[in-house]
C-alpha cells in the first residue's frame, strides 16, 4: 500500500524468519517494495540509515526481534530517532513489533520488552503486533498508527479480504477491556497471569497433582524446573516452575499414549523419565491427567 515499486529501509540485524518460514525479505518482496540493507548483523547506525535515503525512499521498517536475541558487541538505532528521521524526510516510519506488550515486565522482574504505548509514543508512524502471544488475546494482526495512514490502508482492495471476523474482534475487545486496569490484566488475562505468578502457585499445583497420582498408585516426583514463555516471544527469558517426573511408568509408553488421547496431553521426556511442567495446568486438568495415567496402567 506505503511502498510499492519504492525503497524501504531495514538494518541487516532485523530481517527475521518468524514462525512458517514467514521471512522479512519475502513479505517486501511480495509487497512490490526494493528492501535496501543496512548496518550489519550485530551493528548499526542512524548514519547508515542517513546514506541510502534517496527520492525513492518510501520507508524507514524498523523490527523488533521478538523470537531470537543478538548480544556482545551491538548497536541498533533506537525508534526516536528514525522517527524523526523519517520525518525530517518526509517518509512514513513503520515499527513490527511482533508480539504486542502493554505492559512493562521488567517492572515484576523479567526482561525488559518493547511495549505498544512506547513504540506510540516514540513517534512511530505506524505499528504492528499480534493479538495473541504476549497480548493474550484472540490470534490475528493489529495495526496502529496515524490516522490518515490508517484510513488509506481501509481504501485498499485487500481488506475485506484479509479482515478479521466479528468474533475475533468481539475477543479483543474483552482483552483490552480488561487492560484498562493492569492488575485486572494480570488476575484474569491467561498469558499474563502465569508469566507473572509467584513460582509458591506453581508448587502448590504441583503438590496436588503429585497427591493425586499417588491416589491412583502412580510413584512421582516434584522437582523445580525452567519454563520458556515461548511463541516467539522472549527467547532468552525463563520463568522459574516446577514439574513432576513418573517414575514407575516407561517414558516412552506414556508419551506416545499421552498423544493419542481425546484430549492430547504434551509432556517432554527428562533423563528417561516423563515429565510434566506445571506451569501451563490448570485446576480442571488434573483429572484428564490423573485418568490418562490410569488407562496406561489398565492396560499394562
Amino acid at each position: 500500500e506505503f511502498s510499492k515499486n519504492t525503497d524501504v529501509i531495514i538494518s541487516r540485524g532485523e530481517l527475521v524468519e518468524v514462525g512458517g518460514s514467514f521471512r522479512i525479505p519475502d513479505i517486501m518482496e511480495l509487497s512490490g517494495a526494493n528492501l535496501i540493507e543496512i548496518g550489519t548483523t550485530n551493528r548499526t547506525h542512524l548514519e547508515d540509515y542517513k546514506k541510502v535515503i534517496t527520492e525513492n525512499t518510501s520507508m524507514l521498517l524498523k523490527v523488533h526481534t521478538s523470537n531470537y536475541h543478538i548480544s556482545g558487541f551491538t548497536k541498533s538505532v533506537n525508534n526516536k530517532e528514525i522517527a524523526e528521521l523519517a520525518k525530517q524526510n518526509n517518509i512514513i516510519s513503520m515499527e513490527d513489533l511482533g508480539s504486542g506488550v502493554l505492559i512493562d515486565f521488567s517492572k515484576y522482574g523479567l526482561k525488559k520488552e518493547p511495549t505498544i504505548l512506547e513504540s506510540l509514543n516514540s513517534g512511530m508512524d505506524l505499528i504492528t503486533f499480534s493479538g495473541d502471544k504476549l497480548l493474550g488475546g484472540p490470534q490475528c494482526g493489529i495495526i496502529i498508527g496515524k490516522k490518515e495512514l490508517i484510513k488509506r490502508l481501509k481504501k485498499n482492495q485487500f481488506l475485506r479480504a484479509f479482515r478479521v471476523c466479528k468474533m475475533t474482534i468481539c475477543a479483543l475487545e474483552f482483552v483490552f477491556k480488561e487492560y484498562v486496569d493492569e492488575n485486572t490484566a494480570i488476575k484474569n488475562n491467561p498469558t499474563l497471569n502465569r508469566i507473572l505468578e509467584n513460582i509458591d502457585i506453581v508448587l502448590e499445583r504441583a503438590q496436588i497433582l503429585k497427591s493425586l497420582l499417588s491416589s491412583a498408585g502412580i510413584d512421582s516426583e516434584i522437582i523445580p524446573t525452567k519454563a520458556i514463555i515461548g511463541g516467539g516471544s522472549m527467547p532468552d527469558a525463563s520463568l522459574d516452575s516446577y514439574g513432576v517426573i513418573i517414575k514407575n511408568i516407561d517414558a516412552s509408553l506414556v508419551e506416545k499414549s499421552f498423544l493419542k488421547q481425546p484430549i492430547p496431553i504434551v509432556g517432554r521426556i527428562q533423563n528417561n523419565q516423563f515429565f510434566i511442567d506445571l506451569k501451563t495446568i490448570h485446576s480442571d486438568e488434573y483429572s484428564i491427567i490423573v485418568d490418562s495415567f490410569k488407562k496406561i496402567i489398565e492396560r499394562a
